[in-house]
């Protein structure tokens, strides 16, 4: 079983109230992520309410 570090995040949109998103990714900055998921199906962009470093194991 390998292990890497991920960043998990929390995220929060004005245009969702009351909705969180919690995910992970493998990639260096929760707001590389960010700017994936801010697509055309979504009027805001996302806000970063926490995010930290963690040991995930795959």
């Amino acid at each position: 079983m390998g292990s890497s570090l991920s960043i998990v995040y929390v995220l929060t949109n004005s245009a969702m109230p009351g909705l969180v998103k919690i995910g992970y990714t493998s990639q260096d900055d929760a707001n590389s992520r960010i700017a994936q998921l801010y697509t055309t199906g979504v009027p805001v962009p996302f806000t970063i309410e926490y995010a930290c470093k963690d040991l995930l194991c795959s």
